[in-house]
């Protein structure tokens, strides 16, 4: 459970200052995706033995085939400049580069450092030599996503999906393609199908509200950000956000609670700055407006104290 706490955490920071900001931040894509695994310590120890094994091999017979299986024992233990040096001596060795295999990692491990240009022309390679599954197609979709190519990303994704038709990532990929070109409803359909695929995925359900937060459906986002706050009730963001989806309602008493709530639960919860505590005070003061001025104007004062510069108090 702490371990969702920080994830979300990471992947909601971003939008809560500005309810209109670009909440897919591809920068968390490495966070859902389906490669990422947790190496425990028999794992390691496993892996060191297989890398002594073929350190032996490899001064027996230093061929191509070793090369490429040590590269890929690096790549597992993530010493990557080690993997590099290895998949490029299979390549030098054998210019098919492996059937196009060490293309592909060597295109991975500049995609792991944003080297993103760099990856799709490997992944380009791993293609050419014939290396046709889908995990080149997706890895060199994400790749053009990070570079905003996204018809062109979308194309690879497809293909990969066409390989692997029930793969989770692939659809949270492709749901974050179609939202950049504004095809909301492609979109909510493809976060659908992941629900579909795992009716629990907390991610999902955060992902489809961020949607529906972008297209004004208030109604369908509380709904989802409802489900996340059960799994995640800690977070000061998402009290934040359904307050603001409940005030576009005109749910005005629910809103403010949300934006109390908001504000009490932010010292558990570091991403919720004092900047963000202000705007809370500021949206209960705005309602309060219509109410209560002398609440009101308590409640601006609070906005303030939170934040002196908050242009929005100010203007009041």
């Amino acid at each position: 459970m702490r371990k969702i706490f920080a994830i979300v955490s990471i992947i909601i920071l971003s939008f809560v200052s500005n309810v209109k900001a670009d909440y897919f931040n591809l920068d968390m894509e490495k966070l859902f995706t389906h490669t990422k695994e947790e190496t425990n310590i028999d794992q390691i120890n496993k892996l060191l033995l297989q890398l002594e094994e073929v350190d032996k091999d490899i001064k027996l017979n230093p061929d191509l085939d070793n090369y490429y299986k040590r590269g890929c024992i690096y790549y597992k233990l993530k010493n990557y400049s080690r993997a590099l040096a290895d998949f490029n001596k299979v390549i030098v060795l054998d210019n098919h580069g492996y059937n196009g295999k060490a293309y592909y990692y060597i295109g991975y491990i500049k995609y792991q450092f944003e080297l993103y240009e760099q990856a799709i022309k490997d992944f380009d390679m791993a293609i050419e030599l014939n290396l046709n599954d889908y995990d080149v197609y997706i890895k060199r979709g994400s790749a053009k996503l990070q570079l905003n190519l996204y018809e062109e990303g979308l194309e690879d994704i497809n293909k990969a999906l066409a390989k692997n038709p029930n793969d989770i990532y692939s659809y949270r990929q492709r749901g974050i393609a179609n939202f950049r070109l504004k095809k909301y409803k492609e979109s909510i359909a493809d976060f659908n199908k992941i629900l579909e695929l795992d009716k629990d995925n907390i991610f999902t359900y955060l992902d489809r509200a961020m949607i529906y937060f972008e297209i004004k459906d208030y109604k369908k986002f509380i709904e989802d950000i409802d489900k996340v706050i059960k799994v995640v009730p800690i977070m000061s963001n998402f009290y934040y956000l359904r307050g603001m989806a409940k005030k576009e309602l005109e749910l005005n008493k629910e809103a403010i609670l949300d934006f109390h709530k908001s504000i009490e639960m932010a010292a558990q919860d570091n991403t919720f700055s004092r900047e963000n505590i202000s705007q809370s005070y500021l949206e209960i003061a705005q309602i309060k407006a219509y109410e209560n001025l002398e609440d009101a104007l308590e409640y601006f004062d609070k906005s303030l104290e939170y934040n002196p510069n908050n242009l929005k108090t100010l203007a009041i």
